[in-house]
């Protein structure tokens, strides 16, 4: 039998956080004037503060437009921060619209994709502008950010640095099968993908066949995919920074590119692949 959903409406990010902590599976929450709830405030997160701690995981289905506003010191470099607290991020499906502005999202944990936003199949996020993803980690796919089967992301405008997967693809941004992004503008450092059982690809960014990758402006350093095992078994490790699947498409990439590296220790099978 399957379980049952728990579905609460949500007219604001503060009501949506209470009905998590209360237990909701997933809010609902409406679009403007386009809605019986048109009364109440639009779904925008506007914060103020310096951090704000996320107290349950946010792992939930939501329908509408959600928008993520932070504060930026333009003399400090500093975004207003959401700290995950290793609590799972968002899971955006197809009836959503994402926005995102000003904002450092650190320490989000998803056990398999997306350890900040899981951007699943047929869903949109338009916007991410002067975004920054840090210490965040997935257990298969995406360790900041996972862009589903036929996903779209309009544009992004981010840094990624310190996040990983624990295993498989893309240590910062997983792009999936005919998933879109239209640009990424950012540095990827330090990131990583991990594993010891399995092949690993793409310690910064994995696009998967016929996924497509606009224009790529930004540094990629000290990324790496590492597989680490003494056996017989034969993996493949490829992609330091950006590994790039069959039919996949990427555009021009502008940035400069230092010490990145794939490399293998097992017994059986070695390599050094960074790009």
């Amino acid at each position: 039998m399957n379980k049952p959903e728990l579905l609460a409406p949500a007219g604001t990010f503060e009501k949506a956080k209470v009905a998590f902590m209360y237990g909701a599976d997933a809010v609902y929450f409406g679009l403007g004037n386009f809605n019986a709830r048109r009364n109440a405030q639009n779904f925008t997160f506007d914060t103020a503060e310096d951090e704000y701690v996320v107290p349950e995981n946010l792992g939930a289905i939501a329908m509408g437009t959600l928008n993520i506003n932070g504060k930026y010191d333009t003399s400090l470099d500093h975004r207003s921060t959401i700290d995950f607290n290793v609590k799972t991020g968002f899971s955006i499906s197809n009836s959503v619209t994402l926005n995102v502005s000003n904002v450092k999202f650190e320490n989000g944990y998803r056990g398999n994709y997306g350890g900040v936003i899981c951007n699943t199949s047929n869903s949109t996020i338009l916007n991410m502008t002067n975004v920054l993803f840090s210490g965040n980690y997935a257990g298969n796919y995406g360790g900041a950010l996972y862009n589903g089967n036929y996903a779209t992301i309009d544009k992004i405008t981010a840094d990624f640095s310190t996040n990983h997967v624990n295993s498989y693809y893309g240590g910062a941004l997983y792009n999936g099968n005919y998933g879109s992004i239209g640009y990424i503008t950012g540095d990827f450092s330090n990131n990583y993908a991990y594993y010891y059982s399995s092949s690993v690809y793409g310690g910064a960014v994995y696009n998967y066949s016929y996924g497509t990758i606009g224009d790529i402006t930004g540094d990629f350093s000290n990324n790496y995919a590492y597989y680490s095992y003494s056996s017989s078994s034969s993996y493949s490790v490829y992609g330091g920074a950006i590994y790039n699947y069959s039919n996949g498409t990427i555009g021009d990439i502008t940035g400069d590119f230092s010490n990145n590296y794939a490399y293998s220790s097992s017994s059986s099978y070695s390599s050094s692949y960074s790009v």
